[in-house]
Parts: C-alpha cells; structure tokens; sequence
C-alpha cells in the first residue's frame, strides 16, 4: 500500500494504488501454502514405512466421512450443523460422516494386520478434523475472496 503511495507521490507512471490486488496477492500466498502443506506432509509420509499403508487409509476415511456425511445427512437430515457457514450440513451428516469413517477404521485394520480399537479410534477423531477443516473452507468461498478454493483439493489427489 505504501509503495502505491509512495510512487504516485513521487511521479512514478505506471503505478495504480489497487487494494484488491494487495488481497489478491495476500490469498495467492494463501492457496500456495494450503497446497504445499499437505503435498509436503504426503511425500514425507510416503517415505516412511508402511507410508503407502497410511496414505491410502487417509484417503479412504476421508472419502468415508464425506460421502457418509453426504447420504446420511440427506437421508435424515435434521438441525444443521453451520447453517451460516455450510447451511446444508447437518449433525446427523457428522455423525454418519464419523459412523462410516470408523467403519473404514475397522476395514483398514483388517486389511493392515492392526489393532482395531487404534484404527477405529484414530478413524473416528480424524473424522472430526476433516469435517472442522471443511467448516474452515468455506471461510474464503462465503465472503467471495476465492471462487475456486474447493478446487484446490483436488489437486492434491493428482
């Protein structure tokens, strides 16, 4: 902002003082370490043992408690949950988003040869998590600061 100031004070063509490109630039930053983040995290969990493992059962509890979210909340539908935020989430999409992450848990315990209170458990917090961090996108897309930040999370998957 100072430097838009300072050049047109100062003479300097070609300088426009543009507040929405210090906000554009400010998401910008924004959208860069939301996507370096977890990239980070997935190349580093890769590289540990059994990180294939671990990665996979990320992925499936996280697209167990959207799509149970998802079916269960249209199916019985209730109070919502955010209704300012999110207004077509509901508890019972979290409880059934919660229910069939931990069943995925259980799965996955299976699958891994591990103990099933630890994946059913684990499941079930990281269930919560995810959901709080949808609340948490929505942020940006409600004031209209970054139409396409939903798209982002699929990038991830690529």
């Amino acid at each position: 902002v100072d430097f838009y100031k300072s050049a047109k004070k100062h003479g300097i063509k070609g300088y426009t003082f543009n507040a929405n490109e210090d906000i554009n630039n400010k998401w910008k930053f924004l959208g860069l370490a939301y996507i370096m983040f977890p990239c980070t995290s997935l190349m580093f969990i890769r590289g540990v043992e059994g990180g294939s493992d671990i990665i996979l059962w990320l992925f499936l509890v996280v697209w167990g408690t959207d799509i149970g979210g998802m079916i269960v909340g249209k199916t019985f539908g209730g109070p919502k949950l955010a209704p300012i935020i999110s207004p077509k989430k509901t508890w019972s999409g979290l409880l059934g988003g919660v229910l069939v992450s931990m069943l995925v848990g259980l799965i996955c315990s299976i699958m891994f040869k591990g103990s099933a209170t630890f994946f059913i458990i684990l499941s079930g917090i990281l269930a919560v998590i995810e959901q709080i961090s949808d609340l948490l996108e929505y942020h940006p897309k409600l004031f209209g600061k970054l139409e396409n930040f939903f798209s982002l999370r699929f990038l991830l998957i690529l």
